[in-house]
């Protein structure tokens, strides 16, 4: 059974069967969105900055951040949310220093933000931007979205590896792994993160829970959101339950998952003799872990996305104001 993510206990979201995938909470942990304005709609941005001045001094729910990396953009500005405080609000930055970026970019995270702080989001932006939320569902494309699947299991109860052999990295806490990192950062088509939830979320909690997140970078339409392709694909987990080989002995064994657990599976067959290793890795493969599989859990995305409310209009509808190209620019005080 999969659950949408919600990160309050607050969320009304629907619950989906899958068959073959254990109890988790998939859900989008950050997702960055470009609009590039086309050149014969510009002319509504030409005091964009100014505008958006006005409207935070009149009391409209934003304020500007300049404390913000640049990302190649002029101006930052944060839209306060309900329940919602600091970096977590979302972020909308534009005026970008090479026209090719796209004249706006909004980056936000829909896993802190529910379907009611997406929805409240949408409607400040059908308020404060010329084209609304339109803007971002016609013009939009995505960059990056980190998707997120929490499972009920411990980190260490998994067996973990990846066919991105890049670089693998490790944090520990108290002896235990707390994060293991599959790929470089910098490279977001192999970057997964695998860590302990409650480390940082619910150091009290009872109820183990890992986190697998993937951060995808993309150049994609906006459209095109809920088609996503799986981005677990490139993580392979298998089962801790997995039983010595019979050339192994089992103290041999524990040192071995030992290892595993900390370094990986491929990184952890270097410490086998070279005539062990081929036979070693063909044997841990074929115990797949049994309480979660990425395939199954993926089958929810496209319900992940709209539950969210990511691909509607906002409350204005989906042409507001969308002003006619056509009309002459000495109309709209643009000579």
């Amino acid at each position: 059974m999969i659950t949408i993510k919600s990160t309050t206990g607050m969320s009304d979201f629907e619950v989906f069967e899958v068959d073959g995938a254990q109890q988790g909470k998939l859900g989008i942990d950050k997702i960055s969105i470009v609009v590039d304005v086309p050149k014969d709609q510009l002319v509504h941005y030409a005091e964009y900055g100014k505008e958006l001045n006005l409207m935070i001094k009149a009391g409209f729910p934003m304020h500007w951040d300049t404390r913000v990396k640049k990302n190649g953009y002029r101006s930052s500005l944060r839209f306060k949310i309900s329940g919602v405080q600091g970096t977590q609000r979302p972020l909308l930055q534009f005026g970008p220093y090479q026209e090719e970026n796209g004249f706006m970019r909004l980056e936000l995270n829909p896993n802190r933000l529910e379907t009611k702080g997406v929805a409240e989001l949408k409607t400040e932006l059908d308020l404060v931007t010329p084209h609304g939320w339109p803007s971002f569902l016609e013009w939009g494309k995505v960059t990056r979205v980190d998707a997120s699947l929490d499972v009920p299991v411990p980190l260490d109860s998994i067996i973990w590896d990846s066919r991105y052999a890049v670089h693998r990295d490790r944090y520990l806490s108290n002896g235990r792994p707390e994060t293991i990192y599959l790929g470089k950062k910098e490279n977001g088509k192999s970057f997964v993160r695998v860590y302990d939830y409650n480390a940082k979320h619910a150091p009290d909690s009872l109820q183990p829970v890992t986190r697998i997140e993937r951060q995808q970078k993309l150049d994609a339409p906006f459209s095109e959101l809920a088609v996503l392709n799986n981005v677990f694909h490139g993580a392979r987990l298998y089962s801790w339950r997995c039983p010595a080989p019979d050339n192994i002995p089992i103290g041999t064994w524990a040192m071995f998952r030992e290892q595993v657990s900390r370094v990986g599976l491929t990184r952890a067959l270097f410490f086998l003799q070279p005539e062990l290793r081929a036979s070693t890795k063909a044997h841990v493969v074929k115990y797949k872990s049994e309480l979660i599989d990425l395939e199954a859990s993926w089958v929810v995305w496209p319900a992940v996305v709209d539950g969210l409310g990511l691909t509607t209009p906002g409350p204005h509808g989906p042409n507001i104001p969308f002003i006619d190209a056509s009309v002459p620019k000495d109309l709209l005080g643009q000579v």
